[in-house]
């Protein structure tokens, strides 16, 4: 598999609305262990790109 969007690490989590979800990353970047990460050097460039994609279930959906 090759194209510019690799190498690529997925998560898929949930939230009540667009707004907690907002409000949950928002605190999770302020969050000092994070900062801790993000300013380790030996994980320099491994995160270079944040796509998101909220999605709603539809009324058929099971989830």
């Amino acid at each position: 598999m090759t194209g510019k969007l690799l190498p690529n690490l997925t998560y898929m989590v949930g939230c009540e609305s667009k707004e907690k979800h907002d409000q949950t990353w928002k605190d999770f970047i302020a969050h000092p262990k994070w900062q801790t990460i993000k300013g380790n050097p030996a994980y320099a460039d491994t995160a270079t790109e944040i796509t998101r994609v909220l999605l709603q279930p539809s009324a058929g959906s099971q989830i």
